[in-house]
């Protein structure tokens, strides 16, 4: 039975949401993803290797932690659309829309009668396999998320009459498609590409961005040059991204400002500087020091991520971590324990050390992990991550400094809810914290 839609109620109560693709095959890696906060997961079915038997699988995996699991078929086809809802997509994504007629095809293979032409059979997983609901097809009608993709031309041409349906959830700009479709492929910063995303600024009045890059400040010249030119053309954008803590300077800080940015994620991992060199991050505690003091000098939020349960990770390499992370006071944290995903360097390590046992990976995820340390059990691990979690949050003067900075009841409102799931899932297991309070 799929579960009720949480995505589309954050999104209604004008909650901001994260989410990512997923294109691995993996019900497991979905875990991962759902175990790490994110509010979505995209399913690619189009560019990557994933069947339906395999998505329904990873669709239990996002719902298990509270995670909306959405597809993006294959193409704007009645069919993989009937099978994607069948299996219990919370939401349909459809790729190269560029006509009315295209998005009227899409909401009529999403909709049942008489907003569309769905097929019917209650007796799918979406359905409970039960046809003792008669409210089933309403129900789905409501719940169901509809999101198109814009991503050529014609699509922008033609996308004030594409966004005019109600029945639309989310528009879409693909600018890797888009890029490709002005004959610069992968260039999304070409000006032609941007002139485009401008247009949806100033025609469509989207307002929100997040700049998906894994390290947007790498390039000083190349920051302050998008950041001028979002000024210069009056966007007048709120918008996100992601660094690194050696990335971050003065300059780019003060043009990103200007240009509208309002918070950065930094992947600190560790506050022990052995632990950073063993895992070959390349950054220094002083890096990560200076960089989220410099976003509080220009009043820019931070999210810091750390990360625990490495091979050689102890009780007090941890404590000095959560030590670090309250030290920094960041705006938002979460604290993840290391996964050891198939190919990767500590997967080899782990393995080779019996961290972990190989035969059974799949089910677990960074906040219910598969692996223990050389001195620490899997269950201490989980212990000390719920602590890590509450004594960052509940601290006095975090609590009166996020209050302190509320402007409008509904950013209250938001924050007590999303306060309020962090304790339910931090106490959702069982386990004693009580050594770690020092």
């Amino acid at each position: 039975m799929r579960k009720k839609n949480q995505l589309k109620r954050k999104i209604a109560h004008g909650d901001y949401v994260i989410g990512t693709w997923c294109t691995l095959p993996s019900p497991s890696v979905i875990n991962v993803l759902g175990a790490s906060g994110l509010d979505f997961v995209i399913i690619d079915m189009e560019h990557g290797p994933t069947d339906f038997v395999t998505a329904e699988d990873m669709i239990r995996s996002a719902e298990s932690e509270e995670c909306s699991p959405l597809i993006r078929v294959p193409s704007n086809n009645e069919s993989d659309i009937l099978r994607a809802l069948d299996i219990g997509a919370h939401g349909i994504i459809v790729p190269n829309i560029e006509s009315v007629d295209d998005r009227e095809k899409a909401v009529s293979y999403i909709k049942y009668p008489p907003s569309g032409i769905r097929g019917f059979s209650p007796y799918t997983r979406a359905g409970n396999y039960s046809n003792l609901d008669s409210n089933y097809t309403a129900k789905e009608n409501k719940e169901t998320m509809t999101v198109l993709i814009v991503e050529g031309i014609e699509g922008l041409k033609n996308l004030e009459g594409i966004i005019n349906d109600p029945q639309i959830d989310v528009i879409y700009i693909g600018t890797y498609d888009l890029s490709q479709a002005i004959g610069k492929p992968g260039k999304v910063n070409h000006i032609q590409v941007k002139e485009e995303l401008e247009e949806c600024v100033k025609k469509y009045n989207i307002k929100n961005f997040f700049f998906r890059a894994d390290t947007f400040t790498w390039d000083e010249k190349w920051v302050i040059e998008i950041c001028k030119l979002i000024i210069e053309r009056k966007l007048q954008t709120r918008w996100g991204t992601n660094s690194r803590a050696d990335t971050i300077s003065k300059e780019r800080l003060e043009w990103m400002k200007r240009a509208g940015c309002w918070i950065i994620g930094f992947g600190i991992e560790s506050g022990d500087q052995k632990s950073l060199d063993l895992m070959k991050k390349k950054t220094t505690l002083e890096d990560a020091n200076t960089s989220i003091l410099l976003c509080k000098e220009y009043g820019i939020k931070t999210y810091t991520l750390f990360l625990i349960g490495l091979p050689w990770d102890n009780r007090e390499t941890i404590k000095k971590t959560i030590k670090f992370a309250r030290h920094l006071d960041g705006d938002y944290i979460d604290i993840n324990i290391a996964y050891p995903l198939p190919g990767t360097e500590m997967f080899e390590m782990a393995k080779k050390e019996n961290l972990f046992n190989e035969t059974n990976i799949y089910g677990y995820d960074y906040s219910k992990p598969l692996i223990k340390t050389r001195y620490l059990s899997t269950e201490e691990l989980v212990s000390m991550r719920k602590w890590a979690l509450l004594s960052f949050y509940l601290r006095p003067h975090y609590i009166i400094k996020t209050i302190a900075s509320i402007r409008s009841p509904k950013v209250l409102i938001n924050y007590v809810r999303a306060g309020l799931q962090l304790l339910c899932k931090t106490f959702s297991a069982q386990s004693n914290v009580s050594d770690l309070r020092e």
